[in-house]
């Protein structure tokens, strides 16, 4: 029916319902069952690349729920499990194998131990409506830094404030120029200003 019904009575071996809370496995239970430290650093690299994949979609607004091709140019070879698994998780409508790939100019891509995952935009987005909602948004975030910059200029705010509310401005400041320089790369990615 199920592993359960391998397991230790411990751990839910008679019945899931009164299984304990979930322990870190031992070495005598890792034994048993084959286990070793390479399936946890497999599972965790699908995981961050899983995590990569949906922040790119979201980058460019993609909706979660849309079917979206990626292009993957692993670093190590690839099961069709594995591959159907990972179109799941990032509901891809394909994951495609190329172990050359030549992104077009402007395919945002991001590294990660499995490989580098590109997502090809062509059909997904209007890349000049994108370029000025970057363009608009970067506008945006420039007068944030300007703004949080002009504040922690000002000796007598610095001085009379709290330290903690200058540490907040302090790290808001860095967040507002962390956004900049990701939306700049965003841009730079497909091309530049609008036309």
């Amino acid at each position: 029916m199920g592993f359960h019904q391998d397991l230790p009575a411990e751990r839910g071996g008679k019945t899931i319902n009164f299984a304990t809370w979930p322990q870190p496995f031992d070495e005598d239970f890792m034994e048993h069952y084959g286990l070793d430290d390479c399936y946890a650093s497999f599972v965790e690299s699908k995981h961050e690349l899983v995590r990569l994949g949906r922040n790119l979609r979201g980058e460019f607004n993609l909706p979660s729920n849309q079917k979206i091709p990626y292009v993957l140019q692993p670093a190590e070879s690839l099961s069709d499990y594995e591959l159907d698994t990972l179109r799941i998780l990032l509901n891809a409508e394909r994951i495609q194998i190329e172990t050359q790939y030549d992104a077009p100019k402007g395919t945002p891509a991001v590294p990660s131990s499995l490989g580098t995952l590109f997502l090809p935009l062509e059909g997904l987005i209007d890349v000049e409506a994108e370029k000025a909602r970057l363009e608009k948004e970067l506008e945006k975030i420039a007068k944030e830094v300007e703004k949080v910059e002009k504040k922690l200029g000002n000796k007598g705010f610095v001085d009379r404030a709290p330290a903690e509310v200058v540490q907040e401005h302090q790290q808001r400041l860095v967040d507002w120029q962390q956004k900049l320089e990701h939306t700049r790369k965003s841009l730079d990615a497909l091309g530049g200003t609008a036309a």
